[in-house]
């Protein structure tokens, strides 16, 4: 809001979450019987979509997008020291979406499960605690998150890294 960004900056997991539940919804639709097309619909298009514009290689994680006047991706949020403003279970959320390729979990796994970054002797730090916008003493910056440890747990599960999820 500082920044004059709101109403043009997208959170990644706003669109994570809607990914998650849409396939939920999907698999509800099945078990009735009922069409899940219209899930399946916002599946791909929010999938595409951050692959397309929010996943950051050179940082390993997903970046909040700011669109231009016209509502179109224009460039990732930064930090003003020049780095990905979204370094923490925010940029992995896509893990809890089941949407990343291998090479994406590789780097998201590292950031979430190193110690010093997410991983932090009592859960899973909401920011990267590397990053030069952690505060310890912030409200989301640098704070263990109970939901957002569930999903992270859940999603790990399921992708078979039951040590990781239990550790």
């Amino acid at each position: 809001h500082a920044r004059g960004l709101s109403g043009r900056c997208a959170p990644v997991v706003n669109s994570a979450h809607g990914i998650r539940c849409a396939r939920i919804l999907a698999a509800m639709a099945r078990a009735l019987g009922q069409d899940d097309a219209v899930y399946r619909d916002d599946i791909a298009v929010l999938s595409t979509a951050l692959q397309q514009h929010s996943w950051n290689a050179e940082e390993g994680c997903y970046s909040w997008i700011i669109h231009d006047q016209d509502g179109r991706p224009a460039e990732r949020l930064r930090h003003e020291s020049g780095v990905d403003h979204n370094r923490g279970l925010g940029g992995c959320s896509p893990l809890i979406a089941g949407i990343c390729t291998p090479e994406q979990e590789t780097a998201l796994l590292e950031l979430l499960l190193t110690p010093g970054r997410c991983w932090s002797p009592i859960g899973l730090s909401a920011v990267d605690m590397g990053a030069p916008y952690y505060d310890a003493g912030g409200y989301w910056n640098g704070t263990v998150w109970m939901p957002h440890q569930w999903f992270f747990w859940k999603a790990l599960l399921g992708m078979g890294r039951c040590d990781d999820a239990w550790r």
